[in-house]
């Protein structure tokens, strides 16, 4: 009988391991942000060079005090046709992760942070603001 009984708590132990490591590689968090309508929403341009060819458009949504949603947009301006801008990389939050769709392979998403909570979304803004910055910046120095 001990040894049945040790059996099942080895079972138990390696069950537990394997739950926490798939909690630990899980990337998809449970945080789901209000209704946009219900929030207020601030846009700025954050330019990355002196002759502005290159910025980060970034929208902010906040409700009741708290930063909720927000989208990173990379974009160069495109002076040889009708003075736009064109989007060449996005960050933005959405399925309870926040993630990058990469100047090489758009459609594609990497993980910047997970996102369980509204405290998330804070933590995640200044991770993927630092990796706007700096794929802004590689995109700059291709263009130069």
């Amino acid at each position: 009988m001990p040894q049945d009984a040790s059996k099942q708590r080895k079972k138990a132990l390696k069950d537990a391991q394997r739950a926490v490591d798939a909690e630990l590689t899980r990337e998809k968090g449970d945080y789901v942000p209000p209704d946009r309508t219900e929030c207020v929403e601030k846009e700025w341009h954050q330019s990355l060079d002196d002759s502005g060819d290159i910025r980060i458009e970034i929208r902010v949504w906040r409700h009741e005090g708290r930063m909720v949603d927000f989208v990173l947009l990379i974009q160069v301006g495109d002076w040889s046709q009708d003075g736009s801008w064109e989007q060449v990389a996005r960050v933005d939050c959405s399925g309870g992760r926040c993630h990058i769709h990469p100047p090489e392979s758009p459609d594609e998403h990497k993980l910047i942070h997970r996102l369980d909570t509204v405290n998330d979304v804070e933590i995640a803004y200044r991770a993927a603001n630092s990796i706007a910055m700096t794929v802004a910046a590689m995109i700059r120095d291709r263009r130069s």
